[in-house]
C-alpha cells in the first residue's frame, strides 16, 4: 500500500500541522518507541486528555521519529522497511482524521484490499499496545471489604458448591469440570472459580475469578472471590516513568475491558496472619489482552463497508457462561467421508507412512504474535479462499466450568458446526489434551486467512465458518472432532461477540 498517493498528501497539506509536536504527544511517542521519555514531558501530559485520536498523533509521530532517524545509507538500504514505515505513519494520521470526524481518508485506505493495509495497521496498533500497556500497569486494586454472610462461617467451599454455591448477591461459585479424579485424589481439593465484579476507572462488570481450593471455609473463599476496584496508582517509585493519574485514568477508561481479563486472570490468594489480605500474581502480560484504538477503529470501519458486524475477540465477562466459540449446527448437510480421510487425519497420514512433508502456506501475513488485538486485526480481513483444503487443529482453551463432555455430545449429535467467533486454527500441530484442553478440532477448510507466526503457519477461520463434524474421538478426559468445511456455505450473519480467552490456541 503506498498511503503517500495524492489524495492523502493533499489532505495532510492543507491542515494544520497535526505532528507539531506537543510535549504530552513527544512523551507518548517515545514509550511507544521503547525509550525512556523526559520527566518534565510526562508531567506535562498531565493538563491533556488521552483520547484515540492523541493515541494515533502520538504514533504518527512515533513513526516519524523513526524515519527522520535513520541516516540517508541504511534508508536507502531498506526501501522495503522504509516504505512500511512511511505507509503506517500516513495511517495514523488517517486514523487521527477519523477520530476527529473527518473519515473519509482512512475510508479511502481501507476500501483498499486488506493486504495493502494491514501491515501498516498491525504496526499502528503494536505501537499504541506498548504505550496502554505501560500506563495500564499503573493501577491500584482495592477488594471490597463486604461483610461475610453468617452462614459462610463454618461451611466448607466444597459444601456450598454442593448446595446453593452462592458466596455473595453477585458472587457464586462455579463448577470445576476440568480437575481429573485422579489430581483430585493426589492434592485432596480441586481449585474453584466464581463470578465476580471488578470496576474499572468506573465501569463494573461481571466476571470470572479464582476462588481458592475446595477446603477452605466459605468465609475465605468469599474474601478470595472478592469484588475489586481498580483505579490509577502512583506508580513505582523506582520506575524511571511514572505518569499522572490522569493519564492512567484515561488509559483505563479506554481500555477497561481488556484490563477487566487481565486483572481477572491473576491467581488469588489470601496473606497475613489472618487471612486478611488479598494477594492478586500477574501471570501474562497486560498487552496480550487489550485491544488498540487503532484496531478497534479499522474493524469498526470494516464492519460497516460490509454492512454485517465483524465479531471479534470480546472482554472475558462473556465467558461466564461457560460458553466457548463452537455452537452445534443442526442445518448443516451430513458429508460422507472419502474413505480413508478420517484415518489420515487421526495419524497425520496414512498409517506406516513417512511423515509428510511440512505444510507451506502462500499468500500470508505475518505477525510475531496473535493476541488479542491481532486478532481484531485478522476479524476485518478478507477471508481468502486457498484453492485446497487445508487441514487446521484447535486445541480450545476450555473454561474449568464448562461441561465440555455435554457439548462434545451436543456437537457430535447435530453432525454440524458453527464457529461464532474469529478462532486461530494451527498448521501441522498435534492435540493436545490437558486440563486446560478438553476439546480439540481438526478440520479440512478451503477459506480463511494465512497467518505466519514465530510458531509456525496458522489460518484464521472467520466466526461463521460452518463445519460438517464426520468422526470423534472420545476418552473419559478429552474429546478431538474431526471436520471438513460445510460443501454449502450459509450466507453471511451477523454474529454475538464472545470471550477472547476461548478463542482457539493464540500464540
Amino acid at each position: 500500500m503506498d498511503l503517500t498517493q495524492a489524495p492523502l498528501r493533499r489532505r495532510s497539506a492543507v491542515r494544520a500541522n497535526a505532528l507539531r509536536l506537543t510535549r504530552a504527544q513527544k512523551a507518548i511517542a517515545a514509550v511507544m518507541n521503547g525509550v525512556d521519555p523526559d520527566p518534565d514531558d510526562v508531567a506535562y501530559t498531565a493538563g491533556h486528555r488521552i483520547d484515540e485520536q492523541m493515541l494515533h498523533l502520538s504514533a504518527a509521530a512515533a513513526l516519524r521519529q523513526v524515519l527522520l532517524s535513520r541516516p540517508a545509507r541504511t534508508r536507502r538500504a531498506a526501501e522495503s522497511d522504509q516504505q512500511a514505515v512511511l505507509d503506517a505513519y500516513y495511517l495514523a494520521l488517517a486514523l487521527a482524521d477519523a477520530a476527529a470526524g473527518h473519515p473519509d481518508t482512512l475510508n479511502a485506505a481501507v476500501a483498499r484490499p486488506w493486504r495493502e493495509w494491514f501491515a501498516a495497521a498491525a504496526l499502528v496498533a503494536r505501537l499504541q499496545i506498548r504505550f496502554l500497556e505501560h500506563a495500564c500497569s499503573q493501577i491500584e486494586m482495592t477488594a471490597k471489604d463486604a461483610p461475610t454472610p453468617a452462614p459462610l462461617a463454618g461451611v466448607l467451599a466444597s459444601d456450598l458448591l454442593s448446595s446453593t454455591g452462592m458466596l455473595g448477591c453477585r458472587t457464586a461459585l462455579l463448577p470445576d469440570y476440568a480437575t481429573r479424579e485422579d489430581s483430585r485424589r493426589a492434592t485432596g481439593m480441586r481449585w474453584l472459580r466464581a463470578t465476580s465484579t471488578i470496576t474499572v476507572a468506573g465501569h463494573p462488570a461481571t466476571v470470572v475469578v479464582d476462588a481458592g481450593p475446595d477446603a477452605l471455609p466459605g468465609a475465605w473463599t468469599a474474601r478470595i472471590a472478592a469484588p475489586l476496584v481498580i483505579t490509577a496508582g502512583a506508580g513505582d517509585t523506582r520506575s524511571p516513568t511514572r505518569w499522572p493519574r490522569e493519564v492512567v485514568t484515561d488509559c483505563l477508561r479506554m481500555c477497561s475491558p481488556g484490563v477487566r481479563s487481565w486483572v481477572a486472570s491473576m491467581t488469588r490468594r489470601l496473606s497475613g496472619e489472618a487471612g486478611e489480605e488479598l494477594v492478586l500474581q500477574p501471570g501474562a502480560a497486560p498487552g496480550k489482552f487489550l485491544v488498540s484504538p487503532a484496531a478497534t477503529a479499522i474493524a469498526d470501519l470494516v464492519g460497516g463497508q460490509r454492512s454485517e458486524e465483524v465479531a471479534a475477540t470480546g472482554p472475558f465477562e462473556a465467558l461466564a457462561a461457560g460458553e466457548l466459540p463452537l455452537a452445534p449446527d443442526t442445518s448443516i448437510r451430513p458429508v460422507e467421508a472419502p474413505p480413508g480421510m478420517l484415518a489420515r487425519m487421526r495419524h497425520g497420514g496414512d498409517p506406516g507412512d513417512e511423515l509428510s512433508a511440512d505444510t507451506r502456506l502462500e499468500d500470508y501475513v505475518t505477525l510475531p504474535n496473535v493476541h488479542r488485538d491481532e486478532i481484531t486485526l485478522l476479524a476485518a480481513a478478507e477471508p481468502f479462499d486457498f484453492g485446497t483444503e487445508v487441514e487446521v487443529t484447535i486445541n480450545f482453551a476450555t473454561p474449568p466450568w464448562q461441561d465440555v463432555s455435554a457439548l462434545a455430545a451436543e456437537l457430535r449429535s447435530a453432525g454440524g458446526a458453527t464457529l461464532t467467533a474469529p478462532t486461530l486454527g494451527r498448521i501441522d500441530q498435534d492435540v493436545v489434551p490437558g486440563e486446560g484442553h478438553r476439546l480439540a478440532l481438526k478440520a479440512r477448510v478451503r477459506r480463511g486467512v494465512a497467518v505466519r507466526t514465530r510458531r509456525g503457519y496458522a489460518v484464521m477461520l472467520p466466526a461463521g465458518t460452518r463445519l460438517a463434524v464426520i468422526g470423534s474421538d472420545v476418552t473419559k478426559h478429552h474429546t478431538t472432532l474431526y471436520a471438513v468445511c460445510d460443501p454449502e456455505p450459509a450466507e453471511p450473519v451477523a454474529l454475538a461477540v464472545l470471550g477472547g480467552d476461548a478463542v482457539g490456541n493464540v500464540a
